[in-house]
This record gives structure tokens, sequence and C-alpha cells, in this order.
């Protein structure tokens, strides 16, 4: 049996949403739909601009201790996503005030994660995936707590990262650049961060028209650095084609932890080339992970149209 651990995501922070009208107030706004929470505990989404760009990933709690919702966002986004939120609320009666829960990802863990800890506000399980995420995790929860069971090994943030990097798992402004990343292609709509159903939202237009008639040719992937030596490669690096591509669409370089990291990559790609920040070109192996072959094969016709 895979080891059980658990992360706590200093990076991640919380903003709570109450009042009548919270659930009403968020529908109109994130890509996902609220109704879920009534039979989960928590949902993934994103907060779209006018043009379909994703600004903020997002995970929506049930907040039991307001009866409204406990948002969570990468720390440095936590206060744009606050003041966006007071602006689009006009006479909405809601309350937008930052949380100071902590943010804990457990993996592998067999128990019912609200018994970790006494003081566990929200949690469950990650709503990203449908099947097993990596050959060593076979499952993932979210917690908000303010400490859970010391008795697990704690994985450090930089483990985190290189665990979410090798999984192909995108989160925060790095990742998914705010006002320039288009929500299917860094796979919200794979890890079930959008619904098709739910009726209006910010930026539904444009991803709709993709989703419904659109290619989907590029996504977010994980990759490896060939003979890595330590190099290094600055976010939002150009891709070129390797020499063996027999396509000359390329991408971009999202984030690095180690040899491994995250671009936007041809889905028909297996190599792609980029150049280092002292300008050493460097061979980048593109890998599908099995979560996102499945979610791929699960595509029901409608969906949008992935090709290479």
């Amino acid at each position: 049996m895979a080891s059980a651990f658990a992360a706590r995501l200093a990076h991640r922070a919380l903003l709570r949403v109450s009042g009548a009208e919270a659930e009403k107030f968020l529908q109109g706004l994130i890509t996902n739909d609220m109704r879920l929470l009534k039979q989960q505990p928590l949902l993934y989404a994103a907060a779209l601009n006018a043009h379909g760009r994703v600004l903020e990933d997002l995970f929506v709690y049930n907040d039991t201790a307001s009866g409204g919702y406990l948002l969570e966002c990468d720390i440095q986004q936590r206060g744009a996503l606050e003041r966006r939120l007071k602006l689009q609320r006009l006479r909405t009666k809601v309350e937008i005030t930052p949380h100071d829960g902590r943010v804990w990802c457990l993996g592998n863990y067999a128990g019912n994660p609200a018994q970790l800890s006494a003081v566990a506000q929200a949690g469950g399980p990650d709503s990203r995936f449908r099947g097993e995420i990596s050959p060593s995790v076979h499952s993932l929860h979210r917690v908000i707590a303010d400490s859970i069971d010391t008795s697990l090994p704690i994985m450090s943030e930089a483990e985190y990262a290189a665990f979410r990097l090798q999984t192909g798992i995108g989160e925060g402004p790095v990742d998914i650049p705010p006002g320039e990343a288009l929500p299917l292609e860094h796979n919200l709509d794979l890890l079930g961060g959008v619904s098709w159903t739910k009726g209006c939202f910010v930026g539904q237009e444009l991803t709709a028209r993709t989703h419904h008639v659109g290619t989907v040719r590029k996504r977010l992937l994980p990759v490896e650095i060939q003979d890595w030596a330590g190099e290094t490669v600055a976010p939002g690096t150009s891709l070129e084609a390797s020499e063996t591509s027999t396509t000359q669409r390329t991408g971009i370089f999202r984030s690095q932890a180690g040899a491994h990291g995250l671009a936007i990559v041809p889905l028909s790609a297996s190599q792609v080339q980029v150049k280092s920040v002292d300008g050493k070109l460097l061979t980048l192996a593109v890998r599908q992970p099995a979560w996102l072959q499945l979610a791929l094969a699960a595509s029901k016709p409608g969906h949008a149209r992935t090709e290479s």
C-alpha cells in the first residue's frame, strides 16, 4: 500500500464569502456549478475575465461555521480576488473577508480527514481526479485545519511542488498565468473544473464555443529535462520543435522543480526543446499522465475536440 503523507500548503490562502445570496453571487462568477456543493464538500473551479482567460484557479469549500463558502486561491492572488469580488457584489447580500485557516493536502489517507484535527473546518476528496493520480498516489484530500495528526509524514512545499509537476497538476499564477491562460489548455475541463450545464458565468462565451465547436491542440503537460545538470528555465520561455518532431507547432514553458516541469505543449509532441536562462538548448521529454489519458478517453461527443 502506498504511504500516507501530509503537505502544508502555505502558498494557498482563503477568503470567506457568506450571506443570504452567497451561492447566487458565486454561481455567476466561477466556471463550476455551486449547486454541486449540496452533494460534495468542495469543488474545483476558476474565475475568468470577460475574454475567457483565467484570473485565479480556485477550490470552493462548504463553510459550516458561516453557512457560506471558503475560496482557496494562491496567496499572491488573494488580495486581487478580494478587491474584485467586492466590486462585483454591488447590492448583493454577501460579505467577503480574508480567512486565516491553513490549507493541507493529504495523500493516500484512508481515514476520515475531518477526524484528523479537532479544529478541522472544511475539506474532502480532491474533486479533480477520476482515477489513479500517479503510481504512488491513489487519493488526495484537501483539508482546512490549524493542525493535523503529526504522525503523518510531512511533505515539504518543495516536495509537493515536484509531485504536482510530475503529476501534471497546475496551480497558481506561475502555472496558470492570470489574464493569459485559457481554461481548456490548462485542463480545467478534464479536471472537472468547468460546468457546461450551469448557465452563464463571466467568460463563458469563448470557453463554451471552444468546448462545443473548437479544437484543443495544446494542453498543460508534464515535461522532463533530459540529462539535466542543474539548468534553469524561466517561466514563459517559448518552446522549439525538436529535430525529430513532425510538427512545427510549439508551446510555452510554465514552471520547474529540478528536472521536472510543466509546459503548454502540442498533444502530438513527445519531445520539444527550450533554452535555459544561460542560453543552453535543452531537450524536454513530454508525458501524458494516466489521469489525463483517462479524462481524454472519457470525453463525450460534443466536448471540445482534442487533436494533434
